[in-house]
């Protein structure tokens, strides 16, 4: 392989990365922890399972839950970790193109702690897919679940 095939590869790899960079970037609808409060609490939900955790930092675990309230399934997002982290669920209806973004919130307080955000509707859709994310205090990026 010559220097300047290697240089083009190079090239090209790093346009690959910026390109999907910008695409996961431009499909996310950030929105403030007060845009899904009218969602539901899943602090009564039933038959309650954990689809996949992220580790965004030892310590700290984010989990994609899903289970059923009054009925309906629903799917939201927990942390375990300490003050200052951050966690949101994301929502798509397109397979994860592009998404709605509860969140993020902040774990407040000393030592442990645990936070979940309000729960979305599920639906039969496979359009319709969730996928939890946190980012630990200090930390310069953040970890999702894949898509569920």
């Amino acid at each position: 392989m010559t220097l300047r095939t290697r240089r083009m590869g190079t090239a090209l790899a790093a346009m690959a990365v910026t390109l999907a960079a910008t695409a996961v970037t431009a499909g996310q609808a950030s929105a403030a922890p007060e845009d899904c409060a009218s969602w539901p609490s899943p602090s009564r939900a039933t038959e309650k399972e954990l689809a996949e955790t992220a580790v965004p930092k030892d310590g700290t675990y984010v989990g994609l839950w899903f289970g059923k309230l009054n009925g309906r399934g629903i799917g939201w997002a927990k942390i375990s970790g300490f003050s200052g982290d951050k966690y949101w669920l994301d929502v798509s209806h397109t397979g994860g193109r592009d998404w709605f973004q509860c969140g993020p919130f902040t774990l407040t307080g000393t030592g442990p702690r645990g936070g979940q955000t309000p729960a979305h509707y599920t639906d039969p859709s496979p359009s319709v897919v969730f996928r939890a994310c946190g980012r630990a205090y200090g930390a310069s990026t953040s970890l999702c679940t894949g898509w569920y």
